[in-house]
């Protein structure tokens, strides 16, 4: 075999190996949109330069049949590649999304990495969240007075917000009707930005009826868009690409600065991507 074919089955191998772990992430851990929307793109660059380029131009380089280090230094090229599958899989399984959770008007994404801070143990034992991909959850206003107000100024400080506290996750289909009335408006989304337009029209010639669907802002890491929820089984069914907003939320506005709070007292950030609890008006 000469350096050539050694080089090509080298990228017919990589190829392979990438190819099934970029099934795992696109359709498993970060099905569409949670790819676009929590930005994993740098890690997969890096992947793709290391396992698809470096790997196999290294093997044209080195090869040369007879050469008494050639195995040595395959396996070091090897060991580079895998250094660098591990690393990137690591990092793109830490921040995948865990729950969907959704509070007061709008869904947020919570990554695997902030789940290790919370206190799984005391979710409610309807919310399934042993699963490999996102789990959808509702996050429930506080019952009790005390820790609404606690959450009410950790939320004005910046501080976890109501879909950040796994205590308040309750089923999403049994919960999510009593926010229907939340919806975004499907004509107001069209209007509110260029380029919005076709892109409802198109989603609109797929879902013709479009007054048994609910659509919500989705939060993630680096942008925004719209999650499509099924009226009839609660579930949801798709998405529209467009920002939920006029007013985008990167940078995210500031929280206020006032934090002498009282229970009922939701001052408000109105119509911006910023706390949903503070947002919430009832």
């Amino acid at each position: 075999m000469n350096r050539y074919k050694a080089s090509a089955t080298h990228l017919g191998i990589s190829a392979i190996v990438i190819a099934i772990f970029f099934s795992i992430v696109f359709f498993i851990w970060y099905p569409a949109p949670y790819f676009s929307i929590e930005g994993t793109y740098n890690v997969i660059v890096i992947l793709i330069a290391v396992d698809l380029v470096l790997g196999p131009l290294l093997t044209l380089i080195v090869f040369k049949p007879g050469k008494p280090s050639l195995k040595f230094d395959l396996s070091v090229i090897v060991l580079i590649q895998l250094s660098a599958l591990i690393y990137g899989a690591n990092t793109i399984y830490s921040e995948r999304p865990y729950f969907v959770a959704f509070a007061i008007d709008r869904f947020t994404v919570i990554a695997a990495s902030d789940v290790k801070n919370m206190d799984l143990s005391q979710l409610d034992a309807n919310v399934n969240h042993l699963q490999l991909g996102p789990s959808y959850v509702y996050a429930t206003r506080p019952e009790d007075p005390q820790l609404r107000l606690k959450i009410l100024k950790e939320a004005a400080a910046g501080g976890p917000d109501i879909d950040r506290h796994p205590e308040l996750y309750r089923d999403l289909k049994t919960h999510i009707a009593g926010s229907f009335d939340r919806s975004l408006d499907l004509d107001t989304l069209a209007s509110q930005l260029p380029g919005n337009k076709p892109i409802i029209n198109d989603f609109r010639s797929r879902y013709p009826d479009t007054q048994a669907l609910a659509f919500y802002p989705l939060l993630g890491k680096y942008r925004e868009t719209v999650l499509v929820i099924d009226k009839n089984t609660a579930s949801v069914i798709d998405y529209i690409n467009v920002p939920p907003w006029k007013k985008l939320s990167k940078p995210m506005p500031e929280p206020p600065a006032k934090t002498d709070l009282q229970p009922g007292d939701n001052t408000a950030i109105q119509g911006l991507p910023g706390s949903p609890f503070l947002n919430d008006r009832k």
